[in-house]
C-alpha cells in the first residue's frame, strides 16, 4: 500500500557503434558512425506496463563520423534549394 514505485535513471553511454545497433533494432544497414548519448527520466507504477505509459525524460545524443550510406547529398541540397 501507499505511493506506487518510482524508478529514476541517469545513464550515460559512449563509443556505441551505431550502425550494428540500428541492425539490430530497426533492421536498417543505411547509417554508420559513432555515438554517445545521456538518458535521465524516470517512471511511476506497480509493473513494467505502467512504467511505459508514465516514463517522462530527457534523451541527448550526438554523432561522431556518421555517414548515411548510399545518400546523394548534392541531389538533396539542389532539391531542397529548388524548393525554396
Amino acid at each position: 500500500s501507499g505511493d506506487s514505485p518510482r524508478l529514476q535513471f541517469d545513464e550515460r553511454l559512449s563509443g556505441i557503434e551505431l550502425g550494428p545497433l540500428l541492425a539490430a533494432l530497426f533492421e536498417t544497414r543505411r547509417l554508420s558512425g559513432r555515438g554517445n548519448g545521456t538518458l535521465r527520466g524516470e517512471a511511476r507504477g506497480a509493473d513494467a506496463d505502467a512504467w511505459l505509459r508514465s516514463a517522462t525524460g530527457d534523451l541527448r545524443f550526438e554523432v561522431a563520423d556518421g555517414a548515411i550510406e548510399g545518400a546523394d547529398l548534392w541531389h538533396e541540397i539542389r532539391r531542397a534549394r529548388a524548393l525554396l
